[in-house]
């Protein structure tokens, strides 16, 4: 992910924001509520505010690819992996599998019964 390292390293730091990003992208729409006045009363650094909100940010680049995976926009995926240095179909893969664990209740998880 060195298109997107902000220059201090810590990449579970940056994981987190990228959680925290998707997570929110939104909550405005769910809350009914603008989503300056939502981010208000989260404490999230700058720049994932800044995406959140739509303004720029080197962040921006990401959270248009996961809007493009999840809107089904290949082409515009494959464009912004390419220009985040990533391979299209590595990234289609791990959008596909996130989705498979989210619908079975995290993956492996869901197959297992009490007694294992």
């Amino acid at each position: 992910m060195g298109a997107i390292d902000r220059g201090g390293g810590g990449g579970a730091r940056q994981e987190s924001d990228l959680f925290l990003m998707g997570l929110l992208s939104l909550i405005d729409a769910m809350l009914e509520t603008p989503m300056e006045t939502v981010l208000e009363k989260i404490p999230l650094d700058a720049l994932t505010k800044s995406v959140l909100l739509g303004q720029a940010s080197v962040l921006r680049p990401v959270f248009q690819l996961m809007l493009a995976q999840e809107s089904g926009e290949w082409e515009a995926a494959a464009a912004l992996s390419e220009g985040l240095r990533l391979d299209a179909d590595n990234v289609a893969a791990c959008y596909w599998h996130d989705l498979l664990c989210k619908n079975t209740g995290f993956g492996g998880l869901a197959h297992m019964s009490a007694d294992e």
